[in-house]
């Protein structure tokens, strides 16, 4: 016999159908769902079968109102006709009316019963068939998904591999500023040191022409005496002017020297200016490469706010494919209590 399942009330098919909304808008919700897995998903919930789970039902009503007509004709006695009228029919195949009537009635329901598990048998098959297609689907979605989301993620660590090895070149240059600065800072100590040696030279120098300008002083006053008193003498005279034209020489020698101190004192002068701008210029370039860096640093968090952002899409999406496998788990729930009712 073939038992009649009652259909869900409306309150329970409305829960089923908001359920499978939730569903679909949580599978709508993400960015890339293609259409056909929408359409196999939605076509996969159990009310999409429900206009063609009425039909057996329907025709078993329709053999019920059949068999209840069959039963009041058999019972009904017509006017002005007696037993004898109808015996010779009866009579003559040898068998009850109403025999007559179950038999056919049987027959009716093992077609019935036929029909509906033709009817059960091709709904199986393209249960089947739409859970093969419906599962062939998924596996290419979550396959290109993931390749998306994995090549996404190779280029996101590509470009932050590049900037990491730029942010490297970066502090090595700045490395190299730094030594280039410091042997910069020696070299403008030597050079400060040097110039206070020649400063102290200089002075000494200075000295010795301003004892050399008080000798001759004393040598002109002498040698004034020397007129006004030794005029007569002049092999003295001769001796004095001697002496006088060598420290003539001796003070022409010292003021060329002096005069060379004083180039190569401009000429350090010189050089300090030149390193000075030059340390000014490595000083800006330092601000402009630590500027680099700090955009550099700010690049490199950008992507790793990027790269943590498609963690968490790809946890949703993990959590979607979660929810697929609890709502094919549902339908296939579903589907084993509607075969075994049926």
């Amino acid at each position: 016999m073939v038992q009649i399942r009652e259909t869900p009330p409306k309150c329970a098919r409305q829960g089923e159908s908001s359920a499978a909304r939730k569903e679909e808008q949580q599978f709508d919700a993400h960015p890339e769902a293609p259409h056909e897995v929408v359409v196999a998903a939605v076509a996969a919930q159990p009310n999409s079968h429900h206009k063609t789970k009425t039909l057996p039902f329907l025709l078993l009503a329709a053999v019920s109102c059949y068999l209840c007509l069959c039963g009041e004709f058999s019972t009904i006695k017509l006017a002005g006709v007696g037993a004898q009228a109808i015996a010779p029919v009866c009579v003559a195949e040898q068998v009850p009316l109403r025999d007559v009537q179950e038999d056919r009635c049987r027959a009716s329901l093992r077609r019935v019963e036929e029909g509906v598990y033709a009817y059960d048998e091709a709904r199986q098959a393209y249960d089947d068939v739409a859970r093969k297609v419906y599962d062939e689907q998924r596996e290419a979605y979550e396959k290109a998904v993931l390749q998306a989301y994995d090549t996404q993620r190779k280029a996101i660590d590509g470009q932050h591999e590049a900037m990491e090895r730029q942010r490297e070149g970066v502090d090595e240059q700045l490395e190299a500023i730094d030594k280039e600065r410091e042997a910069f800072d020696r070299e403008r100590k030597a050079i400060g040191r040097e110039r206070k040696a020649i400063g102290r030279e200089r002075k000494a120098i200075g000295k010795q022409l301003e004892a050399f300008d008080r000798k001759r002083k004393v040598f002109d006053r002498k040698r004034k005496a020397f007129d006004k008193q030794c005029k007569a003498t002049k092999s003295q005279r001769e001796d004095v002017d001697e002496q006088l034209k060598a420290i003539d020489k001796v003070l022409e020698a010292m003021e060329k020297k002096r005069e060379n101190v004083d180039k190569l004192l401009e000429m350090l002068d010189k050089q300090l200016e030149a390193s000075d701008r030059q340390r000014d210029a490595f000083g800006r370039q330092r601000k402009a490469m630590e500027k680099q860096r700090k955009a550099v640093g700010k690049q490199l968090d950008a992507f790793d706010r990027k790269r943590k952002t498609v963690d968490r899409q790809r946890k949703a999406f993990d959590k979607q494919l979660e929810a697929f496998d609890r709502l094919r788990e549902a339908i296939d729930k579903q589907r084993k209590a509607v075969t075994v009712d049926g």
